[in-house]
């Protein structure tokens, strides 16, 4: 082989280098700016949930203080038959949030918790669930999902977001 074939062959891999560098550097440029958005999509969708989590209690609340009323006062209108429609088979009651989302929020507004906190919040929150039997698996498959880390034995905290699993 000739130095001129080698000093050419030095320049183009020189180039095919450099051109290689800058598709790296925009491929992070572009990684980066889908974690920021998924990040905000997170901010959002956290927000929506606790905003439709506001509304079902405060719509519970609602109906059962004007249940109470209207068994004592039969001169507040839907004390029959409107009671007894907006009661009625037709109506739907409000889908409880799944119990992994009670587990996220809950550590999300912590920082951290341990397993008997989550379970007791649980509890309070879907009374209607075995939180006892249902939470621990819960947690386990959130770790799995790199969802949560556990720092310690028995303690939960959010995944940082590079350790988050995408799902598509």
């Amino acid at each position: 082989m000739n130095v001129e074939t080698i000093a050419l062959w030095e320049s183009t891999l020189e180039r095919l280098s450099s051109e290689d560098e800058a598709i790296a550097q925009a491929a992070v440029r572009r990684r980066e700016a889908l974690e920021r958005e998924l990040e905000r999509v997170r901010v959002e969708e956290d927000l929506a949930v606790r905003s439709a989590d506001l509304s079902r209690v405060a719509l519970e609340s609602t109906s059962k203080w004007l249940a109470r009323v209207r068994a004592t006062d039969p001169s507040v209108p839907g004390t029959s038959a409107m009671a007894e429609r907006a009661a009625g088979a037709g109506s739907k009651a409000p889908v409880p949030p799944p119990v992994r989302e009670i587990v996220r929020l809950f550590i999300q507004e912590r920082g951290e918790a341990t397993t008997r906190q989550i379970i007791e919040h649980v509890q309070r929150v879907r009374p209607d669930v075995n939180a006892e039997g249902s939470t621990p698996p819960e947690l386990t498959g959130m770790v799995k999902e790199k969802v949560l880390v556990r720092p310690a034995l028995g303690s939960y905290r959010i995944a940082p977001l590079e350790n988050a699993v995408i799902r598509s």
